[in-house]
């Protein structure tokens, strides 16, 4: 029996982000799916609940922002799955805000690629990403 996908989701606007963090990711075994607004994020999260193992997520997206969608997917949803912010938001609110409704990391931008991937390692555990 052949097993189902898991998946990294990647709620960000900027293409040339999505890119990097793709291309950063290409040896995770995850497949890794982009999302340019909040809505097609959302959408794919719910229908595809069991399956996305991370979700890295951007706070200015159209339609919604990434602090409607953390709301979402902790308050309504009800969804454990870790959730990594990665914004150009870098006020102290703007970070309390995110891991107080339940993101799991706030990665400020530029980031390291390293940090990148270390956090996703850290969230994906017990899996081997080299």
């Amino acid at each position: 029996m052949k097993e189902k996908k898991e998946y990294i989701a990647i709620i960000e606007d900027d293409v040339k982000i999505q890119d990097l963090i793709t291309l950063t990711l290409a040896n995770f075994p995850q497949e890794i799916m982009t999302f340019s607004t909040g809505k097609e994020g959302l959408d794919f999260i719910k229908k595809n609940r069991e399956r996305v193992r991370l979700l890295l997520l951007d706070i200015k997206l159209p339609q919604m922002s990434g602090f409607d969608i953390l709301k979402d997917i902790r308050k309504r949803m009800q969804l454990s799955i870790p959730v990594v912010i990665i914004s150009a938001y870098v006020s102290k609110y703007d970070i309390e805000r995110g891991l107080n409704l339940g993101a799991n990391h706030y990665l400020v931008k530029p980031f390291k690629l390293k940090n990148l991937i270390e956090l996703c390692k850290k969230y994906l555990k017990g899996r081997n990403y080299d």
